[in-house]
């Protein structure tokens, strides 16, 4: 506005009287306790606008840790599988994914997912998988390694468009990885 002033397309008196205080408002990034509040108001104009009921449960923004593991000589990878080791809260889940199909976000793919009782690999858990169809399956637990370690935040919502029919949806914040 102080420019248009000086172009004489604002008048000077008042600006002088919007200008008797200025704050800065930190996005949302610096604000995450206004995350939610905001999400919510959202949530609610989506619904009004577009007559779906859509609903954050507050359990579903949760912050995990994944440790994904493979060979020194990525026997795993070579062969369409992913092993990894998840904390969700303060509970453990150890999974194995197959190759499968997929596109723009979405999956089709095998896996098959155990509760564990800690960071710890327990491989007899998939003896029913391709895991345990690998040459030298019997001492692959010796031969994994960590090859991976990502922390991230994921908000899930669920989206119900009629009784018994409903869609999950989900975001991850930026995801600071480790190798």
């Amino acid at each position: 506005l102080a420019a248009r002033v000086a172009e004489g397309r604002f008048r000077e008196d008042l600006l002088a009287r919007i200008e008797l205080w200025t704050f800065r408002l930190p996005g949302l990034r610096e604000r995450p306790e206004d995350v939610e509040p905001n999400l919510e108001y959202e949530l609610e104009q989506c619904a009004r606008r577009l007559g779906v009921r859509v609903t954050f449960n507050r359990e579903a923004r949760e912050r995990f840790v994944a440790f994904y593991f493979d060979t020194p000589t990525r026997e795993l990878a070579r062969n369409g599988l992913g092993l990894r080791l998840r904390r969700q809260g303060s509970h453990w889940r150890a999974t194995l994914k197959a190759a499968g199909s997929g596109g723009h976000g979405l999956h089709h793919r095998p896996e098959w997912e155990y509760p564990v009782p800690g960071p710890v690999l327990d491989l007899s858990r998939f003896l029913d998988t391709p895991l345990a169809a690998l040459p030298g399956a019997a001492t692959l637990h010796a031969r994994l390694v960590p090859v991976l370690v990502a922390e991230f935040r994921r908000t899930r919502w669920r989206l119900d468009r009629a009784p018994g029919s409903s869609l999950e949806v989900g975001s991850c914040s930026p995801c600071p990885v480790r190798k």
